[in-house]
């Protein structure tokens, strides 16, 4: 099988995005099942350009040091799992 290409690789990506927002666990699944890790690397690191895009996006229309906005965003969420208000999910 050959590797996803870049669309493939956001398709993917979206795929597994939507289905996260329609509580879709059969769908999300369906999506990636038959993915060699190679591709699922190469999805998470489109998942990973998205993201830091929106990131930065959203800081720049509100006036947010997108970079610091990001490390108090790991300080929080590293505390709330050190403390357990942020629970494991499926």
């Amino acid at each position: 099988m050959k590797p996803l290409t870049q669309n493939e690789a956001i398709q993917v990506m979206l795929g597994v995005v939507t289905a996260i927002m329609d509580d879709d666990k059969e769908g999300r699944e369906a999506v990636y099942a038959d993915l060699s890790n190679d591709d699922l690397k190469r999805v998470i690191r489109w998942l990973a350009r998205w993201y830091i895009h929106s990131i930065f996006s959203i800081g720049a229309m509100f006036g947010i040091d997108p970079v610091q906005a990001w490390k108090e965003s790991l300080i929080s969420i590293n505390q709330g799992m050190a403390d357990g208000t942020i629970k494991e999910m499926e």
